[in-house]
């Protein structure tokens, strides 16, 4: 049975439940009853039919997914979603029953798509709606749609995230997903890098913010306890405390991105960890955030005080989105910095689907964007309405395009109609975004003009 109904009344993001089960059912009912005012259209799937019809057609923006669901045969759905990487531009939260095996098996089996976390059912009350709101606050993040609006070669963003270790895994999972649908890293890489950034958040929320040692922490597991809990009732103790935040920050170049984690603590012995370091060698690195970002082949480094962590990933030429089913036989085009994609004036008889690589849009010589893997086209605009033109486009960095001639697109979307709502839905979403745009270049002009610049609107 297929439903849907609405939180708040006005439609927001999409968000699609595949669960037949009752009693996670009655958990996530019971989360979306607690904030009515928030805004939220739900679409709900019990079976697989349904569940494939939803993911093809109605295109979520989110997807809540009971992994350890008896009745929904999670495997022809997941095999539909690996397979098709235009099915991939959601964030997934995974549903699990503790019973059934920790949180781990969840990525392996779901890898590579995007899984922002793995929540167990005990856990939906308290914690499903507010990931939600961390999703939605972000979702700029799931579909990226423009890497640069003022024709920069850096991209930046910043979490502050509260001393909420349940919250911590969605908030890295998000800044990891950057990167991926960049196409700057391996989709199989998202989930070390996310748990590596989750190990140093959580290490400035366990040390940097609460002090805690590892007596302090088996004394209250072995209790029944649990660290969240034990976070909780510091920050329930010290106002101060629970007004502190971990800054997560990052800066993306075409080479490399750093990400920081700084917290608002009294940091730690950097030079005894740095001379533990030289005469132990690897073996004084303790913590699975260290170790991970080593396997990443990242770089990892402090300040002098111990309070900011800067880690530091190389982008592999190699990374780029997978092929979508229908293209695979259509001429790959390889880009090298300087080489022009096309020309401004020229006539319109491809699109281009974005592997991997950067792209600036230059309209009368002017940059006007960049382009990247996350955003899916190029050139879309004007081979869909059969005009010339109306920019150049450059290559910034190496990639590789797949070049699509009309006819092999229509003979495409008549196997996979689905595609189309998707490019629809994509179009749609730029044309918004480029409305926005002009809307504020408009407002700063006004505001610009003498004697505009005193009055407030």
């Amino acid at each position: 049975m297929r439903y849907v109904f609405l939180v708040g009344g006005t439609n927001l993001s999409l968000v699609a439940v595949l669960n037949s089960c009752s009693h996670p059912k009655l958990l996530i009912d019971k989360s979306f009853a607690r904030d009515a005012q928030h805004q939220f259209q739900v679409i709900l799937a019990d079976n697989l039919e349904e569940a494939l019809e939803v993911l093809n057609f109605d295109l979520p923006e989110i997807v809540i997914l009971n992994v350890d669901d008896p009745q929904l045969f999670l495997e022809p759905v997941i095999s539909a979603l690996k397979n098709d990487s235009w099915m991939q531009n959601f964030g997934i939260i995974a549903l699990y029953d503790r019973n059934s095996g920790n949180e781990s098996r969840i990525y392996n089996q779901l890898t590579p798509l995007n899984v922002l976390t793995a929540m167990e059912y005990s856990d939906i009350p308290g914690n499903l709606l507010k990931h939600l709101k961390i999703i939605e606050s972000n979702h700029q993040l799931l579909v990226k749609l423009e890497l640069s609006r003022s024709g920069e070669a850096k991209t930046t963003g910043v979490f502050n995230i509260g001393n909420d270790s349940m919250a911590v895994p969605m908030y890295t999972g998000l800044a990891a997903q950057t990167l991926v649908q960049r196409g700057l890293i391996d989709s199989n890489r998202k989930r070390d890098l996310q748990i590596a950034l989750a190990e140093l958040v959580q290490n400035s929320i366990e040390h940097g913010h609460c002090g805690l040692d590892s007596t302090e922490k088996s004394a209250f597991l072995a209790q029944g306890g649990s660290l969240a809990e034990l976070i909780r009732q510091k920050c329930e103790q010290d106002p101060i405390l629970a007004d502190m935040k971990v800054t997560l920050e990052w800066e993306i170049t075409a080479e490399r991105t750093r990400f920081y984690i700084r917290d608002q603590g009294p940091g730690f012995d950097v030079a005894g960890w740095l001379d533990r370091l030289k005469h132990r060698g690897p073996e004084a690195l303790s913590g699975r955030g260290i170790r991970l970002a080593r396997n990443l082949g990242g770089k990892l480094a402090y300040n002098r005080k111990g309070n900011v962590a800067c880690l530091t990933i190389e982008h592999p030429s190699a990374s780029g989105r997978t092929m979508p089913q229908g293209f695979e036989g259509e001429e790959i085009v390889l880009a090298h910095k300087g080489d022009v994609v096309f020309q401004q004036g020229e006539k319109s008889d491809h699109l281009y689907f974005i592997i991997s690589g950067q792209y600036g849009v230059y309209h009368d010589g002017i940059p006007m964007n960049h382009l990247g893997p996350a955003d899916v086209f190029m050139g879309e605009m004007s081979f869909l309405t059969n005009n010339i033109r109306t920019a150049t486009v450059l290559c910034e960095s190496a990639g590789r395009l797949v070049k699509i001639n009309r006819r092999s697109f229509v003979k495409t979307l008549r196997l996979y109609p689905h595609y189309g709502f998707f490019l629809a839905k994509l179009m749609a979403r730029k044309l918004s975004s480029d409305n926005e745009m002009r809307s504020k270049q408009v407002l700063d002009e006004l505001t610009s003009q003498q004697g505009f610049g005193d009055f407030a609107l």
